[in-house]
């Protein structure tokens, strides 16, 4: 049966909805830039999910925390069309070049993320975004965050000269400070 607008569910039942994926956000602050950012993405994936049953898989996923759910997948076409872009909105800005699947991870698992390479999908996955297929899956617990070794290092400037009265090299350690390599 066909609504009015050849929605895959009505209104009601969007809002509805809407409601529950909101409630799962992680270290989202009411009112702020990454509230109103996240709420677009999530009205913009309700609207690119094809089958209602996709969202009750999303849904199901997120509910559960479980990754032994079913792929929830939008076009590889839609990938970087996440947020209808709004020159003048801060909103967007502090979101630039974000695919999908980083945002909808970063929504509802790690705020913290910041690109695919720190994302790996598990092995059941069929969509995964490595895969050259027509449709991408944006299922957050399909994917391990990738934990990146320590970048801190201490780095020290030294110094070595010859004692002359005991003819032993001589260590000063001019500087020490630590430096993030990238």
């Amino acid at each position: 049966m066909s609504n009015l607008f050849n929605l895959p569910f009505s209104f009601s039942i969007y809002s509805q909805t809407l409601k529950n994926l909101l409630q799962h956000r992680i270290n989202i602050q009411l009112n702020s830039n990454e509230d109103k950012w996240s709420e677009k993405a999530i009205k913009g994936l309700i609207k690119r999910l094809t089958k209602t049953s996709m969202i009750d898989d999303l849904q199901t996923a997120l509910d559960s925390k479980n990754s032994e759910t079913r792929c929830v997948t939008i076009s590889r076409d839609a990938q970087n069309k996440l947020v209808e872009p709004n020159p003048s909105s801060t909103v967007r800005k502090a979101f630039n070049d974000i695919t999908p699947v980083v945002a909808f991870c970063r929504i509802w698992r790690w705020p913290d993320l910041n690109t695919h390479l720190e994302l790996r999908p598990i092995k059941t996955c069929s969509y995964a975004f490595q895969h050259e297929k027509d449709q991408i899956c944006v299922n957050p617990y399909h994917y391990e965050q990738v934990v990146a070794p320590c970048k801190e290092y201490i780095l020290a400037i030294c110094c070595v000269s010859l004692n002359t009265e005991t003819q032993c090299p001589l260590i000063i350690l001019v500087s020490a400070f630590a430096t993030t390599l990238s």
